[in-house]
């Protein structure tokens, strides 16, 4: 099936919006690397993500390879960051996401709350 991702700029970060499937790492590096061209485009590197309606599907595997390949390309370097409102039907997999970029010191974090996450976002 794959995923639709869209973006838009808002004050000081840009709002993403991905639905459908993320199935693989061969996904995981679409979306990042559409978003690179989004931050290089408009010299903005935070990210609010909306993806309540995303299925994740990668398996721990596919997130280890994804993981690594960012890390590998620098993206900890770009001094982003992105905080996820997330699909509580498909909690475990983005946890598991949280986790791995945490520990690739790439500045991730999930969030249920809107406001709770630009807050985080912003400071």
């Amino acid at each position: 099936m794959g995923f639709k991702l869209s973006t838009e700029v808002r004050d000081g970060y840009i709002h993403g919006v991905t639905t459908g499937e993320i199935r693989t790492a061969d996904h995981v590096l679409e979306k990042v690397e559409s978003l690179r061209r989004v931050c290089e485009r408009e010299g903005i590197f935070r990210f609010l993500m909306e993806e309540r309606r995303l299925r994740l599907l990668v398996d721990a595997h596919e997130s280890a390879i994804a993981a690594n390949l960012l890390e590998r390309e620098g993206i900890q370097t770009f001094g982003g960051r992105m905080a996820t409102l997330y699909n509580p039907d498909y909690l475990d997999a983005f946890r598991l996401q949280e986790t791995m970029y945490m520990n690739r010191s790439l500045s991730y974090r999930l969030f249920r709350d809107e406001a709770e996450a630009l807050v985080w976002l912003m400071r």
